[in-house]
Order: C-alpha cells, then structure tokens, then sequence
C-alpha cells in the first residue's frame, strides 16, 4: 500500500490493454506516492507515463508539463536513458504544433539512445522521426528512417516493432503504387501483429491492406478484410478507429455501385471526424 512501483506495473498493464486512461490513473497516483516517498528516479518513471497516456488522450499541455518535469528528475539522478526516453516522447507531443522543435527533440533522443548503445530506444527514435518526416512531406527521408528503424527491430526481436515498420514502409511505398511489395510488408505485418497480440495495429494495419486488396480490384476480400478492421477496432473500444474502418469499407461499397451503403459510411466518417477530432478522417470523408 502507497508503493509507487505497484502503481507504475499496473499503469504498464493497463497498457499493454490500451486502456489509455487507467494508465493516467495509475501513472498519477504513481507520481504522487513517489513524491510523498522523495523518491525522483520512481517520480519520473511515473511522469513518463502520465506524458505519454495524455498525448494519446489530447491533453498536450498536461503531457508537456509531465515529461519537462520527468526530464528534470532524470537528470537529478543521472539517468541518461531516461532523458532520451522524454525526449523522445517530447517529440511526439510538438509533432503537430511545433515540426522543428518535435524534430531537435527526436535527434536529441537518437543521440542519447546511441550513447548508451540502446538499440530498441534508437528504433523508437528512428520511428518517431520517420512520421515526423512522412508528415513534412520528406517521402525519402521518412523511408530511410523506417527502414533503419525495421532493422533495428529485427535485431532486438521486437515484433510489434517490426509490424509497425512494415506497415510504415508499406504505406510510403503504397504512395506511389499498390504493388506486390506493398501487400507483402502488409500481411507480414499483420501475421507480427497476430503473434504479439497487437490488436489495435492489427486492426489498423488490416484496414491499409484491404484498402490496396480495393484498388486492385478485389472488392470481396476488399469487404472482408475493413470488417475484420472494424471489428478489431470495437474489440478495443476504439470508436475513431471503428469510424475509419467504415470509411474504408464505404469506399468499396462505392466500388462496388452500393451507393447506399456507401453514403451512410462516408456521413458516419463524417460525424466521428468530428466527435473524435481526427481532421485527417473528416477531411477524406469531405473529399
């Protein structure tokens, strides 16, 4: 009882769930305990967490606030894989509002990563940087950056690394056409995602691939493959993601000459763009 480190498991649980907000919970009274303990390498673990699970939740200044001060309690007590950690997590949260800040932070994190020979912290950072680079608009960069950052996983063995690889690098070379290497780099990636048990990446990589199954013309499996998404997606609770898998499947409804079944997808895309703040699915179901 008022153990922080019993605190932090459970927040690590709750993400290997990806219940997003019982990891904030967990991770709050974490930093609270270890504050009341004077313990600063237990505090910024905790803050780490907090960070990261308010980004995903949207509340950027909150995780802006937590990692600084996690940063600052690694720094206390010498512990450089920490700061690289925050500052790779920094990044993420400056992707969006601040490209050139989000970027020095990423390469502050790599450097950091590099110094202490942390391969998988280096692919996190390569990883970082690649989406960071894809959203600039630097194809090449990006694919540079996902490709160091697949082999890296691959010598660690992390396989949900190497699933999220695959599917970057499919998606930037699916940008130019929907070709046999495309798919290959996608279902691999969703047999990783089947082995690791990474259901919300399973569901999202499912969704890109019937998208290329789509524009190759083959709308069955097309169909099949956005209503596995889509279940994925609610198995989850994720409804933004249930949201863009409909979309998906709306399109190959509209392939398929099933207006009515198509409109009522792309209305729903619509209204969850909204509700959700995904810009990038409002804006598809516009155009």
């Amino acid at each position: 009882d008022g153990d922080p480190r019993f605190e932090l498991m459970q927040a690590q649980v709750a993400s290997a769930r990806e219940d997003t907000r019982d990891v904030a919970a967990h991770a709050g009274r974490a930093l609270e305990q270890a504050r009341a303990l004077g313990e600063p390498g237990l505090a910024a673990e905790a803050g780490v967490h907090l960070g990261i699970a308010r980004t995903t939740l949207g509340d950027l200044a909150g995780a802006e606030a937590a990692l600084k001060q996690a940063r600052a309690d690694y720094a206390r007590v010498g512990n450089p894989h920490g700061e690289a950690w925050v500052d790779q997590n920094l990044g993420n949260v400056w992707m969006q509002s601040d490209p050139t800040r989000a970027r020095e932070s990423y390469q502050r994190a790599l450097t950091g990563y590099q110094a202490i020979g942390d391969h998988a912290g280096e692919a996190k950072a390569y990883s970082d940087l690649g989406i960071m680079l894809w959203s600039g608009g630097d194809r090449d960069g990006a694919e540079a950056a996902v490709r160091k950052a697949l082999a890296l996983r691959r010598e660690t063995a992390d396989l949900a690394g190497q699933a999220w690889a695959l599917t970057a690098l499919g998606t930037i070379l699916g940008d130019e056409s929907a070709s046999d290497e495309v798919e290959r780099d996608y279902r691999e990636a969703i047999a990783l995602d089947e082995r690791s048990g990474t259901r919300s990446h399973r569901a999202f990589t499912l969704g890109l691939y019937a998208d290329q199954r789509r524009l190759r013309g083959h709308l069955d499996e097309a169909a099949s493959l956005c209503a596995q998404a889509r279940d994925g997606y609610r198995a989850i609770d994720d409804g933004d993601g249930v949201a863009s898998a409909r979309f998906q499947c709306a399109l190959t409804a509209l392939d398929r000459g099933d207006l009515d079944t198509a409109r009522g997808g792309i209305d729903d895309a619509a209204a969850a763009g909204a509700q959700f703040k995904d810009a990038v699915l409002a804006f598809n179901a516009e155009l």
